[in-house]
């Protein structure tokens, strides 16, 4: 992932270890949504699969599809069923709920649905 601006060169890699306490999958989404935010991540880009992102970023498959399950649910990724997931196109007139809100989004606690069993 090319950094497109001098902002987005400002952006860490992805650091499992180094991450502060707290889940680790909130810190992923966080990270993938601050890219998205800074045009890295670019709309309509396709994301690697779950278990890409999860060898790419050194975490388990279950924390990049609690991640990637996270970013949909605020609305920045969008999955096509065996198509993949791509980085979803927002118009100016849509925000992120506060809590969702990309710049925000590993500090506040979401409740991600959960799948009827």
């Amino acid at each position: 992932m090319k950094a497109v601006s001098t902002e987005a060169s400002q952006v860490t890699s992805f650091d499992p270890a180094a991450c502060p306490p707290g889940y680790l999958y909130k810190h992923l989404a966080d990270y993938l949504a601050r890219l998205i935010g800074l045009g890295v991540l670019a709309p309509n880009t396709p994301l690697p699969s779950e278990r890409r992102l999860a060898e790419q970023f050194g975490v388990s498959l279950g924390t990049a599809r609690h991640a990637t399950r996270l970013l949909r649910s605020c609305g920045l990724l969008v999955t096509i069923r065996s198509k993949g997931t791509y980085v979803r196109p927002l118009r100016e007139s849509e925000a992120c709920p506060s809590s969702a809100n990309p710049a925000e989004l590993g500090t506040a606690d979401e409740k991600v649905p959960q799948r009827a069993l």
